[in-house]
């Protein structure tokens, strides 16, 4: 008979593999500082997104804690994954659940997830782009500072950048509320809608991508 975290384990692996990614139960990864034992690791390409999930499988009868979001949070940040997820059926303490705010950290059930696949896996990849372009967008701000001071130019490569991502966080925003279709880019007098979170993730990488692109060819402030 197989333990029931075993088996939460399975069905989370199980729920994420019927989606067409491929997830491994109970690896070992090698971090930038340690080694780090994970309950399911996610890996695969979903609407031309390449992702790299560490998923955290909690059986408990009790709420989950702080502590255990700020454990996941430090482990997904070592191994360089996109996003955490904490899996309860049992719920959340109020601690934990603020503690995620505003990071890449997200707190679910196995069970809520279920509801709605598609719907769900389209959220938490809208949610990983948005983590990603809000680190991108602070990283342009520093450099387009650089670039103005430098180079006496209101429209640097930096700001152009920064206007794209705006946008896309805005579209993303109303999508996540509920608002669609809904313009994720401006480009001259042509205006880029989607109409589905498919038709978002689709359009909105590429952009996201560029300007992480960017970011890595930057030449170094001094």
């Amino acid at each position: 008979m197989v333990v029931p975290w075993k088996k939460y384990e399975q069905d989370a692996a199980a729920f994420f593999t019927s989606l067409g990614l491929k997830a491994e139960i109970e690896t070992t990864i090698q971090g930038a500082r340690t080694k780090h034992a994970i309950d399911v690791l996610v890996t695969g390409t979903y609407q031309t997104l390449p992702l790299k999930w560490i998923v955290e499988c909690k059986c408990w009868k009790t709420n989950v804690p702080k502590e255990k979001v700020l454990a996941l949070q430090a482990t997904t940040q070592d191994v360089g994954a996109d996003k955490g997820i904490l899996l309860s059926e049992t719920g959340f303490q109020s601690g934990a659940i603020r503690a995620c705010k505003n990071t890449n950290i997200t707190l679910t059930s196995l069970e809520d997830l279920r509801l709605d696949a598609k719907q769900a896996l389209d959220e938490e990849v809208l949610k990983d782009i948005l983590w990603r372009l809000t680190r991108a967008r602070k990283e342009l701000r520093k450099i387009n500072k650089f670039q103005e001071d430098v180079d006496f130019r209101y429209y640097t490569p930096a700001f152009i950048h920064m206007g794209t991502l705006m946008s896309v966080e805005a579209a993303i925003s109303d999508a996540l509320s509920g608002e669609l279709p809904t313009v994720y880019h401006v480009d001259g007098e042509k205006r880029l809608w989607a109409a589905n979170f498919g038709e978002l993730i689709t359009g909105c990488y590429p952009l996201l991508n560029r300007a992480e692109v960017y970011l890595k060819n930057a030449p170094p402030r001094k």
